[in-house]
């Protein structure tokens, strides 16, 4: 088994909680490796070197960050060899939304984990790829993706001032909401298309939309939304030519775990897709941010194995 740790997670306090818990961690059998990555860039050379020598074990030891490199790097491996492998996470990052929601037993002082590499489940993968001026990024997630209030408090959280750098480091829930807030002050409503496979493309003064496969984002926010990874769909949420008032609402609304219904709020559900814009816009996905004008979603079903 491979640990790939990143000491940067967490706003650099990764490598603290991992010293409080490796040597309590459940017993995993011989062979532990482990990769100490301060560059996520890494991954791929370690990771195709390791499947070659038939490890398929593989653990992301920090945030969902972390997470997410390592998916990217198994989702670019060929189909027959991704098959075998099986992703592991440990949550030493901020929100450690992966982990959501948190059992007690998979909980070890307080530190999140998913282990159990004896009793893997399949889990859809998202995709979405996003192109600016000719030029496409693919990217998978597990989790969920936005555009919008959350993605412009992402790419904040990502980039913070130097209060939010100090709040990261010392109190994860007040940096997450200082960066909500900022967002939900500095938001403007970008004009965007819409188009889901089922139907006909709206226009829309977009406020915030997730793109769901766990609900839970950034903290202890959360859409009403049941779990359900191997759906073949996304839920879809949308928030609509929001006030600053309203916006407020929101946050309030989603920190209580409720996503509110009506004339400028909608839940859907879909296997894909399409949002565009005139100018490029920020894309979430998993906590991490691309740019660009057009964004199109999709899934492949059941195409990662993931620890219990």
């Amino acid at each position: 088994m491979i640990v790939f740790l990143n000491p940067a997670a967490g706003g650099g306090t990764a490598l603290k909680k991992w010293s409080q818990i490796r040597d309590e961690l459940p017993s995993l059998g011989e062979g532990i490796e482990i990769c100490s990555l301060a560059d996520p860039a890494e991954l791929a050379l370690i990771v195709a070197d390791a499947v070659a020598r038939g490890e398929t074990r593989l653990v992301a030891a920090g945030g969902d960050g972390t997470v997410h490199h390592l998916l990217n790097t198994l989702m670019m491996l060929p189909l027959d060899i991704r098959k075998q492998a099986i992703l592991g996470a440990i949550g030493l990052g901020s929100s450690n939304d992966f982990h959501k929601p948190f059992v007690n037993s998979h909980l070890l002082r307080g530190v999140p984990l998913h282990i159990d590499f004896e009793h893997p489940c399949l889990r859809d993968v998202g995709v979405v790829e996003v192109t600016s001026n000719g030029h496409t990024v693919r990217r998978c997630f597990l989790i969920n993706a936005s555009i919008g209030l959350t993605a412009e408090g992402n790419r904040f959280f990502n980039s913070p001032d130097s209060m939010l750098g100090w709040l990261k480091k010392h109190n994860t829930a007040l940096a997450i909401l200082y960066a909500s807030v900022n967002s939900i002050f500095r938001h403007k409503n970008d004009l965007v298309r819409l188009h889901l496979v089922d139907g006909e493309p709206w226009q829309l003064s977009l406020t915030n939309l997730g793109v769901v496969k766990n609900p839970h984002f950034s903290g202890s926010l959360r859409y009403d939304l049941p779990i359900d990874y191997t759906s073949g769909t996304f839920g879809i949420c949308v928030a609509t030519d929001l006030g600053l008032l309203q916006r407020l609402r929101l946050l309030l609304s989603l920190s209580h775990g409720r996503f509110p219904r009506n004339n400028n709020a909608w839940v859907k559900s879909s296997s894909a897709l399409t949002i565009e814009a005139d100018n490029d816009f920020p894309v979430e996905v998993d906590g991490e941010i691309l740019l660009g004008g057009t964004a199109s979603f999709s899934i492949i079903p059941q195409g990662i194995k993931v620890c219990s």
